[in-house]
């Protein structure tokens, strides 16, 4: 769980980052050089991935402990029996 809480974290704050890449792109007004795209979408989705990253890594950190604590029985990462990689 504390390994999952970190790489939480992690992702965060490298997304916050990336997104702030992806304003920059846009105030200057980068582009790609034959087709003109702006470079700040494909920034951004890479931000946007980062964040929901993190919060899947979140999900998971938080059915460890709930596995943990005997609230749910089954499905969670802890279960015997299953492939949860």
């Amino acid at each position: 769980m504390l390994v999952n809480l970190l790489v939480t974290v992690a992702l965060w704050v490298m997304a916050l980052r990336v997104w702030a890449l992806a304003e920059r792109a846009f105030s200057w007004g980068d582009v790609t050089e034959f087709l003109r795209i702006p470079y700040g979408y494909l920034i951004g989705l890479i931000s946007i991935m980062l964040a929901l990253s993190a919060l899947l890594t979140l999900a998971r950190a938080i059915l460890y402990l709930l596995e943990g604590f005997k609230v749910i029985k089954r499905g969670g990462p802890l279960s015997p029996g299953g492939n949860h990689d």
